[in-house]
């Protein structure tokens, strides 16, 4: 089920139909690795985490433009801790993003496109969110114990970040901070060795 939801919302994001993942490789990119310009197959628990500075938060590239030369999508596996939120922020450069909710719950919120409100909704197992180019937004686990884990496709290459400190800020200021490179995207990642992945030739 969650196979076959994984591959519907990458079909949508890329506006066309599905396309054979080795197709979406970039072998320019110098964390390209060889492994990355035929189908290959992994276990997500052998990735190694990414650098994320914000305590409470766990992030996982599942397939990404500097870990597995993906050109027009990356996948993310997102973690948050009872309690956290995400920063209030937007993805520059027309990235199209869809979260889907793997287990806990929390909240959503996001400033509305006249900046006059924000809106708020729950959240919860199976809760999917598409989030156009543009969006202010921010989520956070409003659980007491389970963490909230949600699987993220964001359509864009290199996609970027601009952070804002409240709404009032989103609506009327510039970011607080921008990066034009996501944190884990800033060097290349450790690749997996030969035991941990299968490349059909």
């Amino acid at each position: 089920m969650k196979t076959s939801f994984l591959v519907l919302i990458i079909a949508i994001l890329l506006r066309r139909e599905w396309i054979a993942l080795w197709q979406a490789f970039d072998d320019t990119d110098p964390c390209f690795n060889a492994y990355n310009s035929r189908l290959s197959i992994y276990n997500a628990q052998d990735l190694h985490p990414d650098f994320i500075p914000k305590l409470g938060m766990g992030h996982v590239t599942l397939a990404g433009v500097r870990h597995h030369g993906m050109k027009n999508f990356e996948v993310w596996l997102q973690n948050l801790a009872p309690g956290v939120a995400t920063p209030i922020h937007r993805h520059p450069s027309g990235c199209e993003e869809i979260n889907y909710v793997l287990s806990g719950s929390g909240i959503v919120r996001t400033l509305s496109a006249d900046g006059g409100k924000v809106s708020e909704a729950a959240i919860t197992v199976n809760s999917t969110m598409i989030a156009p180019p543009g969006t202010i937004w921010m989520v956070k686990n409003t659980g007491k114990v389970t963490d909230l884990k949600v699987l993220v496709v964001i359509g864009c290459h290199q996609p970027g970040i601009h952070f804002f400190d409240s709404w009032a800020m989103a609506n009327n200021s510039e970011p607080a901070a921008v990066l034009d490179v996501m944190a884990w995207n800033q060097q290349c990642p450790p690749p997996l060795d030969n035991s941990q992945i299968t490349v059909l030739t």
